[in-house]
């Protein structure tokens, strides 16, 4: 004979070792909710009922079958279900189960027009991006990328008071001091920490000094990271800005539920405006925005790639797009200096 009882904590004992999967249960719109249980050495099923206008009876489970158990507490979910004001009860069972799927015709369920559907849950779903590499090699401009760590102090600083001259028309905070530096170092490795936003140095292979600085950010939306980017002074001419920003961009579109990669520089920032050109991004839209810098026009150029479309830096194609939009470039420096 088959008895039923409320579930507890002092059942625990039996219903852990004994199950190999999570509590059955029937959950719907409301929080009135019945709880039934019945359990020994032989047999098994815990539903617990949660009542409104529908009902979902889910994992119901019996370790030992054909003593009647899943019939008997089926049953008795059903009638509670029905005196809990339920109209009528769902169920999931998997198509190939043909023996599962006759248990419960025999007990009045047929098959539902409605199809249910599921999702893998990942660190993303909770907020968190999981990171991408904490060093980058570019071997072909003898540097890498290095993630940010709070030590790094002194040679930043050292390279920005360098190059305040080559920053300061472009860069809000050239001036900034060597605490500001510091508070920005330890604010970039609690965001990388978060998963929220990934600065990088970029460090010489010959005397490990700092070259830069760049990072992809999380400022554009879910699927989308923005790179930014300056450079010391005395380091151009070897391509390590393109060549740093075209393994952002592949970096990137390895990280999950990124589909475009955007670079947003003022129109009249030349140098700037010749990085995403030259790896494959395509300009977007300029948008009009408050002036930030001093050489700036307040005209914001939307750069944006996606998958698929990154250009090797330092292949012909890429060179030629350089070319053929240097005199839109050069037009906005006119205009820059006619101010």
């Amino acid at each position: 004979m088959v008895a039923l009882r409320r579930a507890g904590p002092t059942d625990l004992d039996v219903l852990l070792p004994s199950s190999v999967s999570s509590a059955p249960s029937i959950a719907t719109r409301s929080t009135r909710n019945v709880s039934l249980g019945r359990s020994s050495r032989s047999s098994l099923t815990t539903p617990t009922v949660r009542c409104g206008r529908e009902a979902l009876i889910d994992e119901l489970y019996v370790r030992h079958r054909g003593a009647g158990v899943g019939t008997a507490a089926l049953r008795e979910m059903l009638a509670a279900a029905a005196t809990a004001g339920a109209q009528r009860v769902f169920l999931e069972t998997e198509t190939h189960h043909t023996r599962v799927r006759s248990f419960y015709d025999r007990l009045g369920f047929r098959t539902d027009d409605s199809v249910w559907m599921s999702k893998g849950l990942t660190r993303h779903d909770a907020g968190v991006r999981a990171p991408p590499p904490e060093v980058i090699e570019l071997p072909t401009v003898g540097a890498r990328l290095r993630r940010h760590r709070v030590d790094d102090v002194d040679a930043v600083h050292e390279a920005i008071e360098l190059s305040r001259d080559h920053l300061r028309p472009w860069m809000p905070w050239a001036d900034q001091t060597r605490q500001d530096t510091g508070e920005f170092l330890e604010r970039s490795v609690a965001e990388w920490d978060a998963g929220q936003d990934f600065g990088y140095l970029a460090i010489d292979d010959a005397d490990g000094s700092v070259v830069g600085g760049t990072g992809l950010h999380n400022r554009i939306g879910e699927d989308g990271m923005e790179i930014g980017y300056w450079r010391r002074s005395d380091a151009g001419g070897r391509g390590l800005v393109t060549t740093w920003s075209a393994a952002l961009t592949n970096a990137a579109f390895a990280l999950e539920g990124i589909e475009r990669v955007e670079i947003h520089c003022d129109e009249a920032n030349v140098a700037s405006a010749a990085v995403p050109r030259r790896i494959g991004f395509t300009l977007d839209r300029i948008e009009d925005k408050p002036i930030a810098a001093p050489g700036e026009l307040g005209r914001s150029m939307i750069w944006i790639c996606r998958a698929g479309q990154v250009r090797d830096p330092n292949d012909g194609e890429a060179l030629s797009e350089v070319a053929k939009g240097k005199r839109a470039s050069d037009a906005a420096e006119r205009r820059r200096r006619a101010r």
